[in-house]
């Protein structure tokens, strides 16, 4: 009979959290881990979200990492249902990330630099373009660690 009990209570707190149907969802910061680079969330003005469907949502800690999983996950990316959001950097609200703009060159959590915004101002650019920008330091980052580890496998070799 307990076992019953606890099995009917379990089933009445799960039934009764509501999750949202479409949005982003509430983030348990510092403790949500991003899916691509897996370090916590804790920066409230540059985490992101995709959703792919009511119960599978992905948190990320940079936009950066988001647009970098999309690149790696192409099925989701050519789901016209997919939802992305963003943190506003001024306000911390979640903002649509197709209609947000961003802004280039700030300081974020895994320094791709892309900060999101409702307002347009001469300084931002659109979705598409900071997209653009963030494969493009991506495959400059990976350029400049294969030149990295091809200099130091040389020095390796050099001193046998």
């Amino acid at each position: 009979m307990k076992r019953i009990f606890i099995i009917l209570s379990a089933f009445f707190l799960l039934s009764c959290s509501e999750v949202p149907e479409s949005g982003p969802v509430e983030v348990k910061w510092d403790r949500d881990i991003c899916v691509r680079c897996k370090m916590a969330l804790s920066d409230h003005y540059h985490s992101a979200q995709i959703r792919i469907s009511k119960h599978k949502v992905h948190k990320f800690d940079d936009i950066g990492d988001a647009v970098l999983w999309l690149q790696e996950n192409k099925k989701i990316k050519s789901n016209p249902n997919f939802e992305i959001w963003v943190n506003d950097h001024e306000t911390a609200k979640w903002i649509d990330a197709k209609k947000a703009f961003y802004i280039k060159e700030n300081h974020t959590p895994m320094e791709f630099g892309f900060s999101a915004s409702t307002k347009e101002t001469k300084n931002t650019i659109n979705y598409q373009k900071m997209i653009e920008g963030i494969i493009a330091k991506e495959a400059y980052n990976l350029k400049r660690a294969r030149e990295e580890y091809q200099k130091r496998q040389k020095l390796l070799k050099d001193k046998k």
